[in-house]
């Protein structure tokens, strides 16, 4: 009998012990399915393999053949540009062309972090901002990425400054115009909610132009996307408009590397007390009337000093008002660059913002989606919940402006 009962005894201590031992089991299969679950997640994210990701997200998710067909496999004939991000190729998908740039380093390894970041960046539209497209993940074994924008066909302002490849000179119109849409341009980044965007890199060299020389500020955001906190920590909007103002005097002069920003800002107060002395650090290129250029140099120091932009897009508009583009003789007024509808290339009577971050006549826009899912400009495809159409009414209003000073009119 007592043999028996040890028996059992032993018997219900092995149950016991089996029982313990699939417990554990049972939760180390839970944990490594949250785990795989966890992978699996973070490879949808970074390679767009999640269909509900995919619909979900603002930004397109290209593989590293995309990349490799649209650049002839980052041919070097392809390259546009070279920067402290990485270098820059010229490529086409389908029939919308685009730049595309090749990270240095793997900004992909928080896949959360930069799906959240890609999704802000690339849903942040404003004609003067070049726009985010997609992103692809570096190969595997790659250092890093790539990141797709669109293409600006004129290039840098850098290049045009200086004249790069024999192309003319800018007009003083021309960059008084583009003074006026970068700080339209940097109070849109300053103003955005809950979180502004400070630029870090206000420079001719990432500021791009399109076919009409209509320019567009590159790279924002960038630094935030690839979290290097070790080089944006003091950086404040502040920065931005002292920036700013040694833009605005680079294009009265020309002037980009040649001294401190302190020396050239000097020199700049130096010929502004001294009668005509001004001209003879003007851009002969520019051709630059007297007066305009006084006044234009004076807000330029006034944001390296005061540091206010709203003040300074005040008195941009003030002068572009003062200083009208100077016309052919007997010629019609002609329209400024993004006055006019990119769909029938016809001034605008009423300016609505698409989710391209382009501008269209109202009409047109709509009449373009019932039968068209794509941006017309970019040709990227949109979903029926994102044609929503916003009142671009400062455009309008300018355009307004400028009708009643030239007398345009409408076609009827």
């Amino acid at each position: 009998m007592g043999r028996q009962r040890k028996e059992l005894e032993e018997a219900d201590r092995a149950l016991e012990e089996a029982d313990s031992t699939m417990l554990r089991m049972q939760i180390a299969l839970i944990e490594a399915r949250e785990k795989v679950g966890e992978y699996e997640e973070l490879m949808n994210i970074l390679f767009g393999e999640n269909e509900n990701a995919e619909r979900q997200g603002r930004f397109t998710r290209y593989f590293i053949e995309d990349i490799m067909a649209a650049t002839h496999s980052l041919s070097y004939d392809a390259i546009i540009g070279e920067g402290s991000y990485g270098r820059v190729y010229k490529g086409q998908f389908h029939v919308t062309p685009v730049a595309i740039r090749v990270l240095e380093n793997n900004c992909f390894k928080d896949g959360f972090q930069f799906q959240r970041e890609m999704d802000r960046l690339s849903s942040i539209k404003h004609p003067r901002l070049v726009m985010l497209m997609g992103a692809c993940p570096a190969p595997v074994g790659g250092r890093g990425g790539f990141i797709v924008y669109e293409h600006m066909p004129r290039g840098s302002l850098k290049d045009r400054l200086i004249c790069e490849d024999g192309t003319p000179p800018l007009p003083w119109f021309d960059r008084l115009r583009i003074a006026a849409e970068v700080c339209e341009g940097l109070l849109f980044l300053h103003t955005l909610q809950p979180d502004p965007i400070v630029h870090h890199h206000v420079k001719p060299s990432n500021i791009l132009l399109d076919n009409d020389l209509g320019s567009k500020i590159s790279d924002f955001g960038l630094l935030q996307l690839l979290s290097d906190p070790s080089r944006v920590h003091d950086s404040t909007t502040d920065s931005n408009v002292y920036s700013f103002g040694i833009l605005v005097l680079q294009l009265l002069t020309e002037k980009l590397a040649n001294e401190t920003e302190v020396e050239f800002i000097d020199r700049v107060k130096d010929a502004l007390a001294r009668d005509d002395a001004l001209k003879h650090l003007l851009d002969e290129g520019g051709k630059w009337p007297p007066e305009l250029a006084r006044q234009l140099a004076t807000i330029a120091l006034d944001c390296t000093v005061e540091r206010s932009l709203p003040r300074a897009m005040k008195s941009l508009e003030k002068i572009l008002v003062d200083f009208p583009k100077p016309q052919p003789p007997n010629s019609p007024p002609q329209p400024p660059e993004g006055f006019c509808c990119p769909i029938s290339m016809e001034v605008m009577k009423n300016p609505h913002i698409a989710e391209d971050g382009y501008s269209y006549e109202f009409e047109e826009i709509k009449r373009w989606f019932d039968n068209n899912g794509t941006s017309p400009m970019t040709r990227v495809q949109f979903e029926p919940n994102q044609r929503a159409l916003i009142p671009n009414r400062s455009l309008r209003n300018a355009i307004e402006h400028w009708r009643n000073q030239t007398g345009f009119s409408h076609p009827a």
